[in-house]
Formats: C-alpha cells, sequence, structure tokens
C-alpha cells in the first residue's frame, strides 16, 4: 500500500500528538511548528498562541484537531486508499473528543506504524547515506566522511550536513571551503542550514561546510598546510597522494558523483579584491544538456555578471572542483561572493539568496526563483601576472569592480628592499574581477583578472 509523503507525515504527527502528555511548552512549541509546516502556517501560529495562553494540553487537542481534520480531506482526495482509509476514515479523525484516551492513543500508534513499517514506500525516498551520515527521508543530518592518515600524516575529515526531503528529487551538492581562508561560503553554509526544512523538500541537499579543513584552521591562502598544494587544482585526486590529493580523490569519489548538480562556492582568498560578486559554468564542455542545465543554474543563482568558462574537460584533467563535475556529467557552476577574508553579510547574503534560487527553480524548495534579468555574460578574460618575487603596491586610485583601459597602471611591484621591479598595467580593456590586495607576490601569480567586456 502507498501513501503520500504528506499523509505518512500527518500520521505521525498525530500519533506523536495522541500518545504525548504535553505538559510544558518545550515540548508543545516544537510539535505546534511541525503540524503548522504540514497544515499551514497559521496553524503553527495559533498552535504557539494556544501554548502560550492556555496551555501545552489545551495545544494538543486544538493541533490533534487540525491534523485529522488534514487527514481527513486526503482521504477524500484519496490520498488514503484502500485500508488506510478505512482504519483512518474521517468520522474518527473528525471526532473531537475521545472516551478513552489510553486506547486511543494505542490505537493511533498501531495505525502510524501499519502504514509506515514499509517506509521508503511511505515517502518514496530511502535514507540517503554518506560517510558517516544515514540520514532518512525528512530529516537533516550532521557528520563527517573522513580522509585517512597516510604517510605519516594525520588525516583530516570533511564536515558534512545532509537535508534529505521527504519527496523524491534530485541530489544538489554545495561545496564551500575548498580554500580555508574563503570564508564568505563557509559561513553561508551554516546560515543555509536552518533554513532548509526537509519537510518541504524535494530531493536531497549535501552541505561541505569545509571541503578544506586543514587549510581552514592553519589560516592558509590558496594552499593546504600540509602539502602546499592548492586542492582546487588537485581533482580528480589520488587515494595514494598526498593529503590534499586525498582530499579531492574523497570529494570526488563520495561526493561528486553521488550528485545531480553541484554548486562551487568560492570567494577571493584572503589576499585577494574580488567585485562584484558573479557565477560561472563550463559554456564548451560536458555536452549539451550539461551545458545547458549549468547555465540555467547560472542563471537561476541570480547574481550578475555569469562568467562563461572555455574549453573541452577531460575527467583526468579537470583539476577543478567545478571541472571534475562537468567532466562526469554532472551540471555545475562555480559561485564568487566575498574578500579579503571578510566577513560581510553583502557578500554572504547572496549566496543564501542564491542557493534557494536555484532549489527553486529545480523543484526542490517552494516560491519562486529569483534569476538574473538580462545578465552581463563575460567569454574572455585576461591577466596580469609578475614576473618577480617581491612586493606588491596596488595604485591607490586602482579597485576591483572598476572598468580600466588597456595599458592602465595598475600598481608596482618592488624587491625586498623596496626598488621598483615591474609595473603591472591592464593587459586589455574590461572590469577588473580581481585585484591582488596585500604585498607578498610571488613570480608567475595572478595580480588582476580583467573581464573583456563586448
Amino acid at each position: 500500500m502507498r501513501i503520500s509523503s504528506r499523509a505518512a507525515a500527518l500520521i505521525v504527527a498525530l500519533a506523536g500528538l495522541s500518545l504525548l502528555t504535553l505538559t510544558c511548552g518545550q515540548i508543545a512549541l516544537p510539535l505546534a511548528d511541525t503540524v503548522g509546516a504540514l497544515t499551514g502556517t497559521q496553524s503553527s501560529d495559533l498552535a504557539r498562541q494556544i501554548v502560550l495562553e492556555r496551555g501545552a494540553v489545551e495545544a494538543r487537542k486544538r493541533l490533534r484537531h487540525r491534523v485529522r481534520h488534514q487527514l481527513a480531506l486526503l482521504i477524500e482526495g484519496g490520498e488514503l486508499p484502500g485500508a488506510a482509509a478505512h482504519l483512518l476514515g474521517p468520522h474518527h479523525l473528525r471526532r473531537p473528543e475521545v472516551r478513552n484516551p489510553a486506547g486511543t492513543r494505542a490505537a493511533w500508534l498501531a495505525a502510524a506504524l501499519a502504514l509506515l513499517l514499509p517506509g521508503a514506500q511511505a515517502s518514496g525516498q530511502e535514507a540517503f547515506r554518506l560517510g558517516s551520515i544515514a540520514a532518512e527521508p525528512g530529516s537533516a543530518v550532521s557528520g563527517r566522511l573522513d580522509v585517512a592518515p597516510l604517510g605519516g600524516d594525520a588525516g583530516t575529515h570533511i564536515p558534512l550536513t545532509v537535508v534529505h526531503g521527504v519527496r523524491p528529487g534530485p541530489v544538489l551538492t554545495l561545496v564551500a571551503g575548498i580554500h580555508g581562508s574563503e570564508y564568505a561560503p563557509i559561513l553561508a553554509m551554516q546560515r543555509l542550514r536552518p533554513l532548509l526544512n526537509p519537510a518541504e523538500i524535494a530531493g536531497t541537499v549535501v552541505l561541505v561546510h569545509l571541503a578544506n579543513l586543514p587549510a581552514f584552521l592553519g589560516r592558509t591562502i590558496y594552499f593546504s598546510p600540509d602539502d602546499r598544494k592548492n586542492l582546487n587544482r588537485s581533482f580528480p585526486g589520488n587515494p595514494d597522494g598526498t593529503l590534499t590529493e586525498r582530499l579531492a580523490h574523497v570529494l570526488t569519489e563520495e561526493v561528486i558523483s553521488r550528485s545531480d548538480y553541484l554548486m562551487d562556492i568560492h570567494s577571493g582568498d584572503g589576499n585577494e579584491w574580488l567585485r562584484p560578486s558573479y557565477t560561472g559554468y563550463y559554456a564548451e564542455a560536458g555536452g549539451a544538456e550539461v551545458i545547458e542545465k549549468s547555465r540555467r543554474m547560472a542563471i537561476a543563482f541570480g547574481l550578475d555578471p555569469i562568467v562563461e568558462f572555455r574549453g573541452d574537460l577531460d575527467p583526468a584533467r579537470a583539476i577543478w572542483c567545478g571541472s571534475a563535475a562537468v567532466a562526469r556529467g554532472i551540471p555545475s557552476i562555480d559561485v564568487e561572493s566575498g574578500e579579503m577574508g571578510l566577513i560581510e553579510d553583502r557578500r554572504i547574503d547572496p549566496i543564501v539568496d542564491g542557493v534557494l534560487s536555484v532549489m527553486r527553480d529545480l523543484g526542490m524548495a517552494p516560491g519562486e526563483p529569483a534569476p538574473t534579468e538580462n545578465p552581463l555574460f563575460i567569454r574572455e578574460r585576461a591577466y596580469a601576472t609578475s614576473e618577480y618575487d617581491g612586493v606588491w603596491e596596488p595604485d591607490p586610485l586602482v579597485e576591483a569592480g572598476q572598468y580600466v583601459t588597456e595599458g592602465a597602471r595598475l600598481g608596482l611591484v618592488r624587491d625586498f628592499h623596496g626598488n621598483p621591479l615591474a609595473e603591472i598595467r591592464a593587459p586589455a580593456d574590461g572590469m577588473m574581477l580581481i585585484l591582488l590586495g596585500t604585498p607578498p607576490v610571488n613570480r608567475g601569480e595572478t595580480i588582476a583578472v580583467i573581464a573583456r567586456v563586448e
């Protein structure tokens, strides 16, 4: 016997309300919120008012009545067919008073168990397992994915949260913390987690809170402290390699491969000015369907501009996190919001809002998406690099986000005694997306990224 996920959730709520003797608001208020989510916001508000004004027992009675009424409507609509409709008929569901409370509680427990014992049938979902996490349908579970020690290093782990919805749908993976000093995405994941209600979600959201914990705790930029490797140049990884290479391997095999869609979320690193916030997607890799889905995700995220990455991808050479997904046929976007290790709501909030907008566009969450209207697509970027190790001194009149002309002075590289080594000038006309913001510079490093604007 199959029943709808909404009906299953209502039965569980009613069984809990019938079994529990609520004597304090600490128990009643969470139940009020749960039932409110199932029967409408007004129910939750009413339940809270009842709890605060009349006590938990009255709240239980009112909430139980409302859930019974909703179940009756489901029966009439055919969502509780056959034996379920007989067991939980509208006459019994609508009856507000009972003469044998103990017997009624037992009956409701039996009803819930009889209907829900084939758990996966009730929701259409099975448990989602990842690392130490086993998330049942309608739950949000946090845990970790271990990277075992090897070759004398201590190993590490990846903190994760799995939000497993009550209805079937795609698996959307959100990756933050590939670089340990890119704080806006990391904080956005923490803010996003309590906003994801599994009772409202179709599918599964995997939040990778910190892909590179060693770099985060070591407060490093670009590289991991253990092996001086850049995680975002190490995919698909190596199970027998250094710690960063093993991290990339675990992320590829355990997380990326389980995904239907992926967002690799970054900011300017701890030494980079990055303006404006933008998204990017692989415009020539993965095949027509992957390209179109990736493009749609980038637009749905709601940031402007949108960078189109060029070139095809070989899975063995897809060294970036997002590219590792696309090379395996998984639509993916990159997100860039935040800069210089700063904690700013104006950089964090767009990430939270963008994720929710994409989820709505994918049909995973209620509500309407807020896509970018008439986005500026950037197809080419030019790079200014340093030919020396030295001290970078940006021009005080130049800022990220500005439009510059080819040849415009961006700053000066000096040696360690203060002597000028080279003037750095804009290699093209366009908008400066990224500008190095701190003095240390190494030979070959990027100082500025300029988007060619057509």
